[in-house]
């Protein structure tokens, strides 16, 4: 009872709040811009890194540089987060958060 009560609270309030939300906002054609958000090693993988694409669009094998170090490297893999447990993906595109 009290599960059914507290998930009809939450779709309650996702549908009143969802709406009031902007948009992301972000030009795809512009420069890549993204935002490192968080950052790991894996022993399998390497270094995964957490980012929020602010303007362009990110594919696999471009090369990306890093503006404090002007490091360079090779994207390798690419995926979105969402509801799904990370899916992999092809491109991002602005205001997504992607690893």
């Amino acid at each position: 009872m009290f599960r059914q009560k507290a998930a009809s609270a939450w779709k309650t309030f996702w549908k009143k709040s969802l709406p009031k939300i902007p948009a992301p906002t972000g030009d795809e054609n512009a420069p890549l811009q993204a935002v490192i958000v968080d950052s790991w090693f894996d022993n399998y993988v390497g270094v995964v890194m957490l980012i929020r694409v602010k303007n362009g669009t990110i594919k696999l094998k471009d090369k990306v540089r890093f503006m404090s170090t002007k490091a360079e490297t090779q994207v390798e893999q690419l995926g979105r987060i969402h509801a799904e447990i990370g899916s992999k993906t092809r491109t991002q595109k602005p205001a997504k958060w992607a690893f």
